[in-house]
């Protein structure tokens, strides 16, 4: 019965604050949702990594400027997503004191996660996959 509570405590530490607890009440109903309307079908588009830009000038009243979408290439758009992660995540792990064991592997897997991410990124000719 001690290693189960041990374990309880390793795997789910209480919020530290009010401010997480609350997003953790909001978040559930949140998922709920977003399953529910899964399921019945009306699902949230995909799009990647696209913007609409609207012409908001009232004296061009050409149709074929009214609306323009710029497109950046998927290899860019997480190149833009992933680098400002990883240095962020690789400077947690060097700079910031590291309290217990579960904090250190958690900076660790996070900065090798988004560090394969971008490798993959640059490189692009092969994937890093796990052959275990």
């Amino acid at each position: 019965m001690m290693e189960f509570n041990l374990m309880v405590k390793f795997s789910f530490p209480p919020p530290p604050s009010l401010f997480l607890n609350a997003l953790s009440v909001i978040n559930i109903p949140l998922f709920f949702i977003g399953g529910f309307m899964e399921l019945r079908g009306k699902n949230v588009p995909y799009s990647k990594f696209f913007m609409n830009i609207t012409n908001t000038n009232p004296r061009k009243h050409d149709s074929a400027n009214e609306k323009k979408t710029i497109l950046v290439s998927g290899r860019s758009g997480m190149l833009i997503c992933y680098v400002p992660v990883f240095v962020v995540s690789l400077a947690l792990l060097l700079f910031s004191p590291h309290k217990n064991i579960r904090l250190l592997l958690l900076k660790s897997s996070l900065a090798l996660h988004f560090f394969k991410r971008v490798f993959e990124m640059v490189d692009g000719r092969r994937r890093l996959e796990y052959k275990g």
